[in-house]
């Protein structure tokens, strides 16, 4: 009963709080195109920022979803082969608009023909959102970076950001699993939900995640089993 509660409650809080802004933001951006109110001169601006709350609407409802199949042990997991960086090259072509915010520079060194037996579905979730924040962490002209390293039977996935950092004290709420969400360097805002759910997404699969950082960079080193490597498919 208790468990029921919760949920329903953290439903009732992101719908209220982390859907009904970026919609409601749409919403009056619409009218004010429709009221001819924009400026031309201020059109591009206007523009990123409806694709910026587009973009954090479509994150939210995603995880959001993913969720709550969670929650309702709805969601299957099928695994299959597949190349690591061409799923990879996949996510990151979804976040272009994201990157292109705060014109980033994305260093993949992902290497060729490394193939994977997972729940692609779920490792692309797992990507995404770990990239989102990334970004979301990273200053204006910052550099991301992603690197691969197998091991015997797993492989390692590193997602480093040169941007705020994490004091000592969240990591060690990371460490716990109660890491909390803060704004990032735009003011960006989040629920948290998605971190959460990567966390619970990786230890199912019994993989692990890690976390490392200083000041100005910050490396998430993400644990997989089952790799396959030359390609065999």
């Amino acid at each position: 009963m208790e468990q029921s509660i919760a949920i329903k409650n953290k439903l009732f809080s992101i719908i209220s709080h982390d859907l009904r802004g970026p919609a409601a933001s749409l919403k009056q951006a619409h009218e004010l195109i429709d009221e001819g109110a924009i400026a031309i001169d201020e059109l591009p601006l206007f523009l990123k920022m409806l694709k910026k709350q587009s973009t954090i609407l479509n994150e939210t409802l995603d995880s959001l979803l993913m969720w709550s199949r969670a929650q309702l042990d709805e969601i299957q997991i099928n695994p299959i082969h597949f190349d690591i960086l061409e799923s990879i090259n996949k996510t990151l072509a979804l976040l272009e608009g994201q990157f292109g915010i705060k014109d980033l520079i994305i260093k993949n060194n992902i290497f060729v023909g490394t193939i994977a037996y997972l729940d692609k579905n779920q490792f692309e979730f797992i990507i995404r959102n770990m990239l989102s924040n990334a970004i979301k962490f990273s200053h204006q002209g910052g550099q991301i970076e992603l690197d691969l390293q197998i091991r015997k039977n797993y492989f390692d996935l590193l997602i480093t950001d040169h941007g705020i950092g994490i004091s000592p004290e969240r990591q060690n709420q990371f460490s716990s699993g109660s890491l909390e969400t803060t704004s990032g360097t735009l003011g960006e805002k989040g629920t948290g939900l998605g971190l959460r759910m990567v966390m619970d997404f990786m230890s199912s699969i019994g993989g692990k995640i890690q976390l490392t950082s200083t000041s100005d960079e910050t490396c998430f080193r993400l644990t997989f089993p089952n790799v396959v490597n030359p390609k065999s498919g």
